[in-house]
């Protein structure tokens, strides 16, 4: 069965107390299970041009017991996997060229709401195998 959901994704990169970015998402989207895992397909703003022109990117969240996969297709495409306690690798596609992500996941948390739930994940991420930031993001699904 597939609903309709709100997606909220609030992500807060720090490269030390003076150096924080923030960022906000929120769109509409699906969510379905398959084989076990939870699938949310959704939309968002990829990049604004100089002339106004929004593109976005589709975007594919997998919510597995233990993981969490998001597929970015569009100017700028990823597939980032999130694992507690492990480093994945992928590469970031950027119209100058491919940048090499290195994603060590410190924790994914999930908490159950009335309408939805809310996951938590902590990580580093660092590219072509140097630090970049320490990662918070916050997801709410809303039913």
């Amino acid at each position: 069965m597939t609903e309709e959901i709100k997606l909220k994704i609030r992500g807060l990169h720090s490269q030390g107390e003076q150096n924080e970015d923030t960022i906000e998402v929120v769109s509409i989207g699906k969510m379905y299970e398959t084989e076990g895992t939870l699938c949310i397909d959704y939309e968002e703003v990829a990049e604004e041009t100089d002339e106004g022109v929004v593109q976005t990117a589709k975007c594919l969240m997998k919510i597995g017991k233990e993981s969490v996969e998001v597929i970015k297709k569009g100017g700028n495409e990823s597939q980032m996997l999130f694992m507690p306690g492990q480093t994945t690798y992928t590469y970031y596609s950027t119209p100058f060229g491919e940048i090499e992500i290195g994603l060590h996941t410190e924790y994914i948390k999930r908490t159950e709401k009335d309408r939805g739930f809310q996951l938590n994940m902590g990580y580093n991420m660092e590219m072509n195998q140097s630090f970049v930031s320490h990662c918070n993001v916050e997801i709410e699904v809303e039913k």
